[in-house]
């Protein structure tokens, strides 16, 4: 039961530190997630297949490395409309998300850290979405068994979580490689049609 506790904690932890992150620089770092758990996923079909043939045909055999390394541009296509629908889930959510922080009033960036905090829930509980979580319980189990690991990580985490939302409220979002905010350029008159105002 601890270790299921710290494994939670650690993992709103991150989930934070990844929203910030988003909300401090939305472009590249919902880029950069979206790579992740394509990458994440393709691991973990070549896992899966790995898994299958030694299943089949019982211990491993020599061949298996170069196999699975000649493999790995096949699970590289193969993840591809997994990780669009999975990243798509999650921009779906993000956008409920921008919709309620505009309903409440929230700034920019608690606008912004909430989409990234949903954006990365999607990424990690949406559809296909345990081919992300296999490979990071991989990682997450050993750190979670002892006290001394798991508090290091989530000190990190809570820290790059801190630095980076304090960091985009004191001076909003970077926008890179974009010159500014999306929707800089718009004004009223482009947004509400003349019939409604």
């Amino acid at each position: 039961a601890g270790e299921r506790a710290r494994g939670a904690v650690l993992l709103l932890a991150a989930a934070w530190a990844a929203g910030a992150a988003v909300a401090a620089y939305p472009y590249l770092v919902t880029l950069g997630l979206v790579l992740v758990a394509w990458l994440l996923r393709s691991g973990s079909l070549a896992a899966s297949a790995a898994s299958n043939r030694r299943t089949l045909r019982g211990r491993s055999r020599w061949y298996d490395g170069p196999q699975l390394l000649l493999a790995t541009p096949w699970h590289l296509v193969q993840s591809v409309p997994g990780t669009l629908m999975l990243a798509l889930w999650g921009v779906g959510l993000a956008s409920a998300a921008a919709l309620l922080g505009y309903a409440f009033g929230l700034g920019l960036a608690w606008t912004l850290l909430a989409c990234g905090v949903t954006f990365t829930v999607g990424l990690w509980a949406g559809p296909g979405g345990r081919r992300v979580r296999g490979p990071v319980r991989r990682v997450l189990t050993p750190v979670t068994r002892s006290l001394a690991p798991w508090l290091a990580a989530t000190v990190l985490m809570l820290g790059l979580a801190l630095v980076a939302t304090v960091s985009v409220e004191a001076h909003g979002p970077d926008w890179a490689p974009a010159d500014g905010h999306p929707l800089s350029g718009l004004s009223l008159d482009d947004l509400v049609p003349a019939g409604v105002r």
